[in-house]
């Protein structure tokens, strides 16, 4: 037993000096003992013709708005079952579905299931207070502040948001996609609850995609550190940031991998003994090399790699803006 068991060791030992020898990166060595799955669904699911590839995912709707979902078409002849926490449903077959938001801000849920696999995805459908009842630059107490009276180069999407989603004690754990809580992008601003905030999916969307890649890539990650996610325009104007940053409307991150140890601060992704912009860098790269391909062209927008300071550590904002911009 003693021989077999040093055997062992020694396979192992020089396993890792061949890899080293080889001049492998180690993070790509100990990928193997991540536990990191992507957590995609078995089945596409299309809502209101944008792709939703996870098991997990979240809409955000005003009160009474309508919403379609569907299984595109396949050979195949499965079917598909709905279930909704609240029977908002329209019209439904065994593929494709409308419903209706309810009337009142919060959170309700709806299930649709493969027949006989119990194969299934969970949406959160989350309805928003609508931005008219933002008062004075507050909502419910809570310091918003007062959005730019004109649209940067009159585009749509720096139209003030249409809603905030309202977040509380017991709803800010939610998983709002298989890696990410929806208390992961609140504004960093001091307040009590309820807090609000404005999120995108497409954002949700492209980390999780950009989660997949660093995984790919042989960095064991179960989420990003969000950085900065919303920021309320008073918040942002006390920061001293840009007044059109697209953290105000709920389409940015600044994100970092804080893995081991979970110390608030960017891991040494390039395993060199330094954690500064090089590490970034290695986040950075990974996206970049996403631009130009098909299946980012939903998920492209801005990109930027920033330092270390004697405030926080090195890390990258990412957007999804519609247009690509680098910095």
């Amino acid at each position: 037993m003693t021989h077999k068991i040093f055997s062992i060791r020694f396979s192992l030992l020089l396993v890792m000096v061949i890899v080293l020898i080889a001049g492998v990166p180690c993070h790509d060595v100990v990928a193997g003992v991540n536990s990191y799955s992507s957590e995609r669904s078995s089945f596409p699911l299309l809502i209101n013709g944008q792709e939703y590839p996870y098991r997990i995912c979240s809409v955000f709707l005003l009160p009474g708005e309508e919403v379609s979902a569907q299984v595109p078409p396949d050979k195949s002849d499965r079917t598909y079952t709905i279930t909704a926490s609240q029977s908002f449903i329209q019209t439904h077959t065994t593929r494709s579905w409308s419903f209706k938001a309810p009337l009142d801000p919060g959170i309700s849920t709806v299930l649709i299931s493969e027949d006989g696999t119990g194969k299934t995805v969970k949406i959160n459908v989350f309805v928003l207070v609508p931005f008219e009842r933002v008062k004075k630059g507050q909502l419910n107490s809570y310091l918003i502040g007062e959005y730019p009276l004109k649209p940067f180069l009159g585009r749509k999407i720096y139209e003030p948001p249409r809603g905030f989603v309202e977040v509380t004690r017991e709803n800010e754990n939610i998983y709002i996609s298989p890696h990410f809580q929806l208390k992961q992008f609140l504004c960093k601003q001091e307040s009590s609850y309820p807090k609000y905030l404005v999120l995108r999916e497409k954002l949700l969307l492209k980390l999780e995609l950009l989660l997949e890649k660093v995984n790919e890539n042989g960095i064991a990650a179960d989420s990003f550190f969000v950085m900065s996610g919303y920021r309320t325009p008073a918040y942002n104007r006390a920061i001293g940031n840009v007044m059109y940053s697209r953290h105000l409307w709920g389409g940015a991150a600044d994100i970092y991998i804080d893995q081991e140890p979970r110390d608030g601060y960017m891991d040494d992704l390039n395993r060199d003994g330094v954690i500064n912009y090089k590490d970034a860098k290695v986040l950075y790269d990974t996206v970049h090399q996403l631009s130009g391909k098909n299946f980012y062209i939903p998920f492209i927008g801005g990109l930027g790699l920033y330092l270390k300071t004697k405030n926080h550590g090195p890390y990258i904002h990412v957007d999804v803006r519609g247009t690509q911009a680098r910095w």
